[in-house]
């Protein structure tokens, strides 16, 4: 028994050592394979797993490989190549592009075009970081010879999908479920096997893809990747170089209805064999359409959800079959890359009643391993009964979008634009019975094994005939009388405030408007006091200080007829009183008129000078012309024009004694910003610059100027010998226009009284 151990042990203890000495040489191997070679080349595998931080600081290198694809165009290969190689250790993808900027392409370009798969090449370039895996951007490129490919790897679906097989050369099987057109003239099919699917690229001039759906294949070709925008693996991509490495181990039925028939209920059921990958065939009633995207079918209380590959026209309640391919990227089972074809018109199904509530129930017998009882609603035909909570249009989709609820649960449902138009306007609050097919939503399952509960509903309706209408609901929805009242109260505080803004305002405006009348009455008051003490002047002048002046010329001339003989120096003296006596009693007159011309002459400025120079009896007939220029006349005041026509009388009087004028023109202008008037005589003119001044007795040039700085204006006078004279005043309109008149109580009458 001790010998039987003994040689047991021993026999242990020697494949111990035996297996011990095979892991060593393979470690050894390994590591050989592994170490830097030593002709100065670069291993790929070392590239591809190169840490991401130490990319782009790597120096340039050289590798020497095979050409195992070429992606793109063959048009675009004179220009540039992006294409596999692969050295025995790993495959990388590189990039030949002579206008880089990273890299400046030292080669020859009419290499690139010679470029092809089975190419023995050596190379020179960078890394650079690349989409998913490093990539090579190369900047010689020299040709070696000419290989043959080497063989692909037979490797798993379950490889493919993990993403480590990006750049090998590989051989994998499946059966094709799809095939469309894509991009450089090139097919793009599913290939779906029982771990996943994948897809595949062969050119469209090498075969017509389209006929291998539903066939089982073998394809061997490069593995390419499809990425998201943060360059991480989603699916792998199989680029086929050549038509013969896609063989068909088992060819498509001509027909793809002729594959057995199953019941709806049976679509997915137990195979002691499995799943197939292959076309399924149904039959159902239709109960909703996408024309060239997808329907729903039901038959009896299954229905499921068909996504087509062809664009057949059919429409609700057209009794048809379908052929499909299994789809379970959902809760439930569906098909999809389907082909339809119609068999007749089937009756109009009757819609089930349903609630979330009702939904949840039927589903709660899977809990306890059951079917659900009696059938899960999914897809199924159904009426929901709620208030009409919400309307929000989706213009860009041309859908409304409608939400429903009856108390306790909610729905969504769609609805076109156009169909709208049968409605009028859907208001909510509304109570409505909807008609669709129920797409029940699932809850986000935590785990695998975990039953995902249903959470919401959403219906699917065909148009606006699966809505009634059973209670309209008033205008005034709770939403409207929540606007409706916030507009109102902002109007009130509108007007509230309005009304305050105009109750100050009318208290301002009432307050300045009784001291405008205050200082009215006041300059009223002051001007019929000026009046009256203008008058009493006039008349204490006229009956005093001009008969004095009368008087003493009398008096003057008598004494001169009283001298029998006056001696020439005397004669000289007396002559210059009297002629002294004469001029100021002509002044004090054109004192006198001008200060009674104001006040009994006519209003309007124009009509009073014409007044004014009609009572100078001294002054020919027809002496003086007025004219009006500029804008609408408006009314100076008594003082402005009291100045003026003393103004007008000093310069008409000039024009006459020291011009001999014929003729006087007075021009008149009413500007916006200011009043100006213009006298222009055609008298013989006088040199300015030696016109005799104040000292010597003459004060008419002067008292002008005088008199227009009193009014804060100007006065210019422009004259020359034998030209005439021409005399121009300006002053602002706000110190010319006279106020506006304002309404006053009659005064009393021992003030108004003259």
């Amino acid at each position: 028994m001790s010998g039987n151990l003994f040689l047991r042990s021993s026999y242990y203890r020697i494949l111990l050592y035996l297996l011990g000495f095979l892991f060593h040489m393979v470690g050894l191997a390994d590591s050989l394979a592994q170490s830097p070679k030593s002709d100065g080349l670069t291993r790929i595998r070392d590239l591809c797993v190169m840490p991401q931080s130490e990319i782009e600081t790597l120096p340039p290198f050289r590798v020497k490989g095979v050409i195992t694809s070429i992606a793109g165009h063959r048009s675009d290969r004179r220009r540039f190549a992006v294409f596999t190689i692969h050295d025995g250790s790993a495959g990388i993808y590189v990039r030949a592009i002579p206008s880089s900027k990273k890299i400046e392409w030292q080669g020859d370009n009419k290499v690139i075009a010679t470029l092809a798969p089975g190419t023995e090449i050596e190379l020179e370039g960078i890394l650079e970081q690349g989409s998913f895996k490093p990539t090579i951007l190369a900047s010689n490129i020299r040709v070696l010879k000419q290989n043959r490919l080497p063989p692909a790897k037979v490797v798993s679906v379950e490889r493919l999908l993990s993403g480590a097989a990006v750049t090998e050369r590989v051989e994998t099987s499946g059966v094709v479920q799809s095939c469309v057109p894509f991009i450089h003239d090139t097919w793009l099919m599913r290939i779906d096997s029982h771990a996943g699917y994948f897809m595949a690229r062969i050119r469209r001039e090498d075969m017509d893809a389209r006929r291998l759906i539903d066939a089982e294949v073998t394809v061997r070709g490069l593995v390419g990747t499809a990425t998201n925008g943060r360059s991480e693996f989603l699916r792998p991509n199989i680029w086929i170089d050549r038509p013969e490495d896609l063989i068909v181990l088992k060819p498509a039925p001509d027909d793809a209805f002729a594959v057995p028939k199953l019941a709806l209920a049976g679509l997915d059921g137990f195979s002691i064999t499995g799943r197939t990958l292959h076309r399924r065939r149904v039959e159902g009633t239709v109960t909703y359409c996408e024309p060239g995207e997808f329907l729903y079918i039901q038959q009896g209380t299954r229905a499921i959800k068909v996504e087509l590959a062809s664009k057949e026209e059919l429409h609700p309640w057209d009794w048809i079959e379908v052929s499909g391919f299994l789809d379970i990227s959902s809760s439930v089972a569906g098909l999809r890359g389907a082909v339809a074809r119609k068999l007749g018109t089937h009756e109009a199904i009757p819609p089930l009643p349903t609630s979330l509530t009702e939904i949840r129930d039927a589903f709660e017998p899977l809990l306890h391993g059951l079917p659900s009882n009696p059938h899960d609603f999914d897809g199924l035909l159904v009426e929901f009964t709620g208030r009409l909570l919400n309307v929000q249009l989706f213009s860009e989709q041309g859908k409304v979008h409608l939400t429903v609820g009856n108390g306790e649960q909610m729905t969504t449902a769609d609805l076109d634009v156009s169909s709208l138009d049968q409605f009028g306007e859907l208001r909510v609050g509304s109570l409505i019975k909807i008609v669709g097919v129920a797409e029940v939503e699932y809850a986000a399952s935590r785990q695998v094994q975990e039953l995902s509960p249903p959470v919401g509903l959403n219906l699917l309706l065909r148009d606006a005939s699966d809505i009634t209408v059973l209670d309209e609901a008033s205008w005034w929805t709770p939403q409207r009388v929540s606007w409706s009242a916030i507009t109102l109260g902002a109007v009130l505080i509108v007007v509230m405030g309005w009304s305050i803004t105009l109750r100050r305002l009318l208290v301002k405006r009432t307050s300045r408007l009784e001291g405008v009348m205050l200082a009215h009455r006041d300059q009223e008051l002051e001007f019929r006091g000026a009046r009256h003490e203008r008058q009493r002047l006039a008349a204490d002048m006229h009956d005093g200080v001009q008969q004095l002046i009368a008087g003493a010329a009398f008096r003057l001339e008598a004494a001169v007829n009283h001298l029998p003989e006056i001696p020439p120096i005397v004669d000289a003296q007396l002559t210059a009183a009297r002629s002294t006596l004469l001029r100021a009693q002509n002044g004090l007159r054109d004192c006198l008129n001008g200060m009674l011309y104001v006040d009994e002459g006519p209003t309007e400025f124009p009509a009073l000078l014409q007044y004014a120079a009609a009572a100078m009896d001294h002054w020919p007939q027809g002496l003086v012309d007025v004219r009006v220029e500029g804008g609408r006349p408006y009314s100076l005041s008594r003082h402005v024009k009291g100045n003026l026509l003393l103004l007008m009388q000093e310069a008409v009087g000039n024009a006459l004694k020291h011009g001999a004028a014929h003729h006087v023109q007075i021009t008149l202008s009413y500007h916006d910003e200011e009043f100006e008037m213009t006298l222009e005589d055609d008298g013989s003119g006088f040199d300015l610059l030696q016109a005799p001044d104040q000292e010597v007795g003459h004060y008419g040039l002067e008292s002008m100027r005088h008199r227009m700085s009193w009014l804060d204006g100007s006065v210019e006078i422009l004259t020359a010998p034998g030209g005439g004279v021409r005399v121009r005043t300006r002053m602002p309109r706000g110190k010319a226009e006279a106020s506006k008149p304002v309404e006053k109580p009659q005064l009393p009458n021992e003030i108004s009284a003259p």
